[in-house]
């Protein structure tokens, strides 16, 4: 488990910087499904099962939640 410091956004979206000292990303969540579904994954996701990793942001902030339950509904 990572504790993001920064308070950036809502889902992990990956890393950046170098190797031996990467820093998480994490994006809002209408960010994250434009960047997941833009990149043609799609396809790849019929009938697959997603993880979502969330930050605290997620849960303690009502807005990013009910972003994330109407993202998922859609």
């Amino acid at each position: 488990m990572e504790t993001i410091k920064e308070e950036q956004g809502d889902l992990f979206a990956g890393e950046e910087g170098p190797q031996t000292k990467p820093r998480s990303i994490a994006v809002k969540v209408d960010q994250f499904f434009s960047l997941l579904f833009a990149s043609k994954m799609d396809d790849l996701l019929k009938g697959a099962m997603v993880v979502l990793l969330t930050c605290g942001w997620l849960v303690e902030h009502k807005q990013s939640f009910q972003d994330l339950h109407s993202s998922l509904c859609r």
